[in-house]
């Protein structure tokens, strides 16, 4: 399973670094925060595949737990980057 998930998402990942990184074909500046987005979106994906696949193992007791602190304020402004866009558009 996580072959199959993982595998059509680094394509699509890696692509949108070449767009961001070719200097031949250089986007238009109006372009790069399409890819920045496309980059963002993935990379949160590839997060929650990475997750629920952990789920899966903890469920079958393939994996361990452990806690750790974390920066509960880096936490926050990450969470709120990622909602604040779409709250507004709501608001509005």
């Amino acid at each position: 399973m996580s072959h199959e998930l993982r595998t059509p998402l680094n394509a699509m990942l890696g692509f949108a670094q070449l767009l961001e990184l070719d200097p031949r074909h250089a986007l238009a500046p109006s372009q790069r925060p399409w890819i920045s987005q496309i980059q963002q979106a993935g990379w949160h994906l590839l997060e929650m595949i990475n997750d629920v696949l952990d789920l899966s193992r903890i469920e079958s007791d393939n994996l361990r737990l452990q806690t750790e602190n974390l920066n509960l304020v880096e936490l926050l402004d990450a969470t709120v980057a990622m909602v604040q866009g779409e709250a507004r558009e709501r608001a509005s």
